[in-house]
């Protein structure tokens, strides 16, 4: 060993010794726990509200602030806060909530726009944190539509509404019209043998109405047998139902199988929209058929994008 190493071996035999500083493990440490959005919605059971069933499997978003519609009331937020008493569904369905909760700038339910001014203030939410919807069933539209009608005065930029899915809560999204889609352009021009020039717009409505349910598409009224070159009238001189309503309810089937039709009428389309609407007393139940039915079929699209208006 050289004079060199001699001299080297004790100072690095003491350094091996020694504790490394800053590299001693530290204990285990409880993480904190996370910390909930002001938005985060939490929804629970409410006695006397059955959301309708659907097969819908979008997932329920985790943010919104809620609204319920029971068999007995209008409840709002976290605390289901009591808004508007109903006292029975035959009335809602024939005159809504009542005139007296409408504002003068047109607010249907003026109690439910002063309470998401309220929590949207308490709480900093902003109009990108969704309306969330929870229906009963049997709820007649009328009353719905109030609800929608106030959501979109409230400035909601988005809106779901809940159901329920092989047992479990999810959603189906609506258009609140805040922010409007681009307009669409005139109905294109249709043959004679019911030609529809490619990638033409559908525009796409469907009525509810107690005799059966009416198509419109391509700017023009869709006949029985689906068809866009003939429109009939029934024994009272109305236009007759593309789907007449039958013994057992409306004909779900054969409205998706024309509605598969008039999508297929116009190959290439980018149309997914379609406008619900229904008469006053129309359970909640049926318009929620109605979403699925023009949602998709065993094929893929059909219409997913809806949006929903009030059949006088």
């Amino acid at each position: 060993m050289s004079r060199r190493d001699r001299f080297l071996a004790p100072l690095l035999a003491l350094v091996l010794t020694l504790p490394v500083i800053g590299c001693k493990p530290k204990p285990d440490e409880k993480k904190a726990p996370s910390k909930e959005s002001p938005s985060t919605m939490h929804l629970a059971e409410v006695p006397g509200l059955a959301v309708p069933t659907s097969t819908s499997k979008e997932p329920m978003p985790t943010d919104g602030i809620a609204v319920y519609v029971t068999s007995k009331a209008l409840l709002f937020g976290e605390e289901k806060k009591q808004l508007i008493a109903i006292d029975d569904q035959k009335t809602l369905g024939v005159g809504g909530f009542g005139a007296s909760y409408k504002t003068g700038d047109g607010t249907p339910l003026g109690p439910l726009a002063d309470a998401v001014t309220e929590l949207r203030k308490a709480k900093e939410l902003a109009e990108w944190v969704p309306a969330a919807l929870v229906v009963d069933a049997k709820t007649p539209f009328r009353a719905v539509a109030e609800l929608i009608g106030t959501v979109q005065h409230a400035r909601f930029e988005r809106m779901f509404v809940v159901v329920r899915s092989d047992g479990k809560l999810s959603a189906i999204t609506l258009s609140t019209g805040v922010r409007p889609p681009p307009p669409l352009p005139d109905a294109p021009k249709i043959t004679p043998g019911g030609q529809v020039p490619k990638g033409a717009n559908v525009t796409l409505g469907i009525a509810i109405t107690e005799r059966g349910l009416m198509v419109r598409a391509f700017g023009r009224p869709v006949g029985p047998g689906c068809s866009l070159t003939s429109s009939d009238l029934d024994a009272s001189g109305s236009l007759a139902p593309t789907v007449p309503i039958g013994q057992d309810g409306h004909d779900f089937d054969t409205l998706k199988s024309c509605l598969r039709t008039l999508r297929e009428l116009a190959e290439g389309t980018h149309d997914d929209r379609v406008s619900v609407s229904a008469s006053p007393a129309t359970e909640w139940q049926t318009v929620v058929h109605v979403l699925d039915t023009a949602r998709d079929d065993a094929k893929g699209r059909l219409f997913p994008e809806a949006s929903m208006t009030l059949v006088h």
